[in-house]
């Protein structure tokens, strides 16, 4: 990897109002080409070996013809939202900061990072071309304090992943509470659905009354949370996370007490790595709004994961 390294703290409310319509991020074409990240596995093992053929994609509906294929190869462009907010001191920040170095230190010659770091204040550490060494050294000077400004660390996050053509993933590490951004979530939601991105998010697990959540539970107020934000937004934007991940085709990841934040990071861009990349050119289908995507095996077995769709 070679060599810029910045230390910029950004006014992210400026950020989010100063961007013009034309400059918000949009969903990415190659020609009016359109290109899903689809993840197969089997017993929770990625699937290798599929064709073009193996694939149907259905666009708002209408069957769509996959002109290509690829899976290994693939430059990316790993985007880190790292939550250095009050919340997170001590071991666990020492512990976020090891593990985003690992993932540093994995990418290939070709692939390339942004390292953000968020609190009230936005931090970029590392930029598109950064050496590792420094990155790594600015990455452990990073302090823990102040508020939460989720939501607008992940806009700019979509508008740093749209200065550059690799596949992108988001990995976000935060509790999921904003306490300090401008911007809404439902406003972001629907941003996040006109980009190309890929996000998993990364998330402590909740304690309640001294102990763990126990995952049934866990999952029934993640899902109420869901609901809740489709009728109001503003007083649950909690859920965001959980809604961003599955809108794009990724997951929301629940550390667990004892496992090492450096192996989930891993096998986040791991698995990010093994996905198949089909790219076709819609007919038939609106040429704006929301467009329904359905990706479905033919001729092979296995579980498909894809992003729901996208806003043109």
């Amino acid at each position: 990897m070679s060599v810029r390294t910045t230390a910029v703290v950004l006014a992210t409310a400026a950020l989010a109002l100063a961007l013009a319509p034309q400059e918000r991020p949009t969903f990415r074409v190659k020609v009016d080409a359109v290109q899903i990240d689809v993840r197969v596995e089997r017993r929770g093992r990625p699937v290798v070996g599929l064709t073009a053929s193996n694939f149907d994609v259905r666009d708002s509906g209408v069957l769509q013809v996959v002109e290509a294929l690829a899976l290994e190869d693939v430059p990316l462009h790993v985007l880190l939202a790292l939550d250095t907010s009050g919340s997170v001191r001590g071991a666990e920040l020492a512990e976020l900061q090891a593990a985003a170095s690992t993932v540093l230190a994995s990418l290939r010659q070709d692939d390339v990072a942004t390292v953000l770091t968020f609190s009230e204040e936005l931090r970029l550490v590392g930029d598109l071309a950064a050496e590792f060494q420094r990155v790594e050294a600015a990455l452990a000077g990073q302090t823990a304090r102040g508020l939460t400004s989720l939501h607008d660390t992940l806009l700019h996050a979509l508008v740093l992943r749209h200065a550059d053509t690799r596949r992108a993933l988001i990995v976000v590490f935060s509790d999921g509470w904003d306490t300090a951004s401008w911007l809404r979530a439902d406003f972001l939601r629907d941003d996040v659905r006109r980009s190309d991105v890929v996000v998993y998010a990364v998330v402590p697990r909740i304690r309640r009354e001294g102990a763990w959540l126990t995952e049934a539970r866990r999952y029934e107020i993640e899902q109420r949370q869901r609901r809740w934000f489709g009728v109001e937004p503003q007083l649950f934007p909690n859920a965001l996370l959980s809604l961003v991940t599955d809108d794009t085709g990724g997951e929301l990841v629940y550390t667990e007490p004892g496992r090492d934040l450096g192996s989930v990071f891993q096998d986040v861009v791991a698995e990010f790595k093994s996905r198949y990349l089909l790219t076709y050119t819609p007919e038939g289908v609106p040429p704006d709004g929301w467009h329904p995507i359905e990706v479905t095996l033919k001729g092979a077995s296995g579980d498909v994961k894809a992003r729901r769709g996208y806003l043109r």
